[in-house]
């Protein structure tokens, strides 16, 4: 067996188990992933004692890099793991991989080769990125976008993309950070890439740039990130069903060609793509792998220059689609006479309706669909902005759901009064029983009237629950306000500099003053949405918590008094406990307390739980310099100020300027 080059791999995350194992058939190792279980799952804890990670469609995202995986290693010359099975055993998908012998990750390849490495991703992202699709889509049913988008993917994940007849949609592996490049440790030459979980068809700027440098799949301190250009772009295509006019992709990317890097945006038409129908005689696992990601798929004739195994594909003019389902087959599946261990057996990748239901109780995401997010179509999409305005949708939401609840209330309220009516006094003789001085209706009166104060109650946290939404608003707009002057500072700035100006000149516009002030507060703003906000949210729930409490009770010292099968109650008049209970709720149902009230009180013998025990870290306090007491009166004064502006500005004073509108 040869040497490794890396530290045996053994070790489980939120996310994956991923471990090596030794074939003695073969008498080499094997790499094993596996989506997490449960327990995995939720193991980490925050300082809070909640799960730390956002550990969404494990077993999904495992399938989707198991799919991705064989299209890549079909159709291009990509280095990619080659995979020997893909099975789910009692819920969770394991894909069994060889072994990447004589290899490292990138980010620990030695200087003197990162050049080298750059020029071969070059060739295979050109290969990659024209790799085409009419969908956006991934090769699960569920969209996997980048990492990076972590604040806002689980809302854009689950929007509507339109078709594109264009094929804009480029093939991404979504997280091609430098750890996630497998290169030979003396020349640098990339013998695998891993890790394709992400892989999709996307806009090509769901991809981004950052593969171009040593370093992960996301900007560093020093960089921009690419978050806004992305949720710009994915909210259009939502909105507006459809790329922008000014939106262009070149039919042949070849990143070789630019030492920038920056692929070609231009206007020719597609001149050298090809379509692979859905009408073409593919072989059955061929067709079911592709029935996950489309009906049409756009495979280039010619990859970048350079590559062997597309050199033939230049000149070869249209392919048959037979004949690429036919290398697809060869390519996958071995001899019969091999171990039936080294074949992809992607017969057993389960589909969606097979996951075990266990492991989705993992996803925390709602219905995200539900929510009726509406940016203000005249301002620039942010991601954060994007990310207020989904807060404000899902608060709405929660107050529309409420609202709802208690119309269910008043339903059922109606319909209780309805089938006791409608089998006591209006029902036939034999529903009467002699003995029972009351019907049904009287006996229960006080407890279904209670219907009506659990509506009331509702409604309260329903308008309650809107208020909420106020801070989160005014927050949007301070924000929105704040991109607005960002964007007409740079535009005067540039402006200044272009008639050679004094630049400290500038900074004593009281325009310039006003706006610089709007940005510093920015971070006030926030903290004091976020702070109301959640004040009025809790206040709320807990006025909920103690009326559905008193209301509870109430109906729970009526029970004892509901009709019986066996006996027949006395009435009012003949049990005083009976007579005690309808007086309070009474009361209560009129408006008072009914002579009860609800309270949390602290427990003198409470022993709290040892939390580094239970799995939480344990926090380390960080010391911190005092601030200067001439720095914090700064602030104060400036917050003075700041404060003194908002007045001003809900007075109809505020400063704007005289070329601009700033309304929001």
């Amino acid at each position: 067996m040869i040497e490794s080059t890396q530290c045996p791999i053994n070790h489980t995350t939120s996310r994956r188990r991923v471990l090596e194992t030794f074939d003695p058939l073969k008498g080499s190792r094997l790499f094993i992933k596996r989506s997490s279980t449960r327990e995995e799952a939720t193991k980490d804890l925050n300082s809070a004692g909640t799960p730390r990670d956002r550990v969404e469609q494990s077993f999904s995202s495992l399938d989707n890099e198991a799919k991705a995986i064989h299209f890549v290693k079909t159709h291009t010359s990509i280095p990619v793991p080659t995979i020997i099975a893909v099975f789910e055993d009692r819920g969770c998908l394991y894909m069994i991989q060889e072994y990447i012998e004589n290899a490292i990750p990138a980010f620990d390849a030695p200087d003197h080769v990162h050049s080298h490495i750059v020029r071969q991703l070059e060739h295979y992202m050109s290969e990659l990125h024209n790799l085409r699709s009419h969908k956006f889509h991934c090769f699960s049913r569920d969209l996997h976008l980048p990492a990076r988008l972590v604040s806002t993917e689980a809302y854009l994940s689950t929007l509507q993309y339109p078709e594109d007849p264009q094929c804009r949609y480029v093939l991404c592996h979504g997280d091609l950070g430098w750890q996630n490049i497998m290169v030979d440790p003396r020349t640098g030459d990339i013998k695998s890439i891993i890790d394709w979980e992400y892989a999709g068809f996307y806009p090509v700027e769901v991809e981004g740039e950052y593969w171009k440098r040593f370093g992960t799949a996301s900007p560093n301190s020093s960089e921009r990130s690419d978050n806004d250009k992305i949720c710009q772009l994915l909210h259009s295509l939502n909105t507006d069903g459809r790329f922008s006019s000014d939106y262009h992709l070149s039919p042949k990317i070849d990143y070789t060609n630019h030492p920038e890097g920056k692929h070609q945006l231009d206007r020719r038409k597609h001149s050298k793509v090809r379509y692979l129908s859905s009408r073409s005689r593919l072989s059955s696992n061929f067709k079911r792998i592709f029935s996950v990601i489309g009906q049409k798929t756009v495979i280039p004739t010619s990859g970048p220059q350079g590559l062997e195994k597309n050199e033939k594909s230049l000149d070869a003019g249209p392919v048959n689609s037979q004949d690429v389902s036919d290398r697809a087959q060869s390519a996958v599946f071995h001899d019969t006479n091999q171990d039936s261990l080294r074949e992809p057996n992607l017969n057993l990748l389960p589909s969606h309706d097979e996951q075990s239901s266990g492991i989705q109780g993992i996803i925390d995401a709602p219905e995200w669909h539900d929510l009726k997010v509406s940016h203000p179509r005249d301002k620039t999409i942010t991601a954060q902005s994007i990310t207020v305005q989904v807060a404000i949708a899902s608060r709405e939401h929660i107050s529309a759901q409420l609202t709802s609840l208690k119309r269910s209330v008043d339903i059922d309220y109606r319909a209780g009064q309805d089938w006791t009516l409608a089998t006591s006094r209006d029902a036939p003789g034999y529903y009467i029983r002699p003995l029972k001085s009351k019907t049904l209706v009287q006996e229960t009166l006080h407890s279904q009237e209670l219907c009506r104060l659990l509506s009331g109650v509702l409604d309260q946290l329903s308008s309650k629950i809107r208020l909420s939404i106020d801070p989160l608003k005014h927050f949007q707009q301070r924000q929105l306000l704040a991109q607005k002057y960002t964007e007409e500072i740079v535009k005067m700035r540039s402006e200044f500099d272009d008639m050679s100006g004094d630049p400290s000149s500038l900074s004593l516009d009281p325009y310039w003053i006003h706006a610089d002030n709007i940005r510093r507060h920015i971070h006030a703003d926030r903290d004091q949405a976020f702070r109301e906000s959640e004040t009025l949210k809790w206040n709320a729930i807990k006025a909920f918590a103690h009326a559905l409490l008193v209301i509870s009770h109430a109906a729970e010292t009526l029970l004892p008094f509901t009709p019986d099968r066996v006996r027949n109650q006395p009435s009012g008049t003949d049990d005083p406990a009976r007579r005690a209970a309808e007086d309070r709720v009474r009361d209560l149902l009129l408006g008072g307390s009914g002579g009860w009230t609800s309270q949390v009180t602290d427990m003198q013998d409470w022993v709290p739980l040892n939390a580094i025990e239970k799995g939480v870290p344990e926090e380390k306090e960080e010391k911190t310099e005092p601030i200067p007491d001439r720095i914090l009166q700064y602030y104060y004064d400036s917050d003075a100020r700041y404060l003194k502006s908002l007045e001003q500005e809900s007075s109809g004073d505020g400063l704007a300027h005289p070329s601009s509108s700033f309304a929001i």
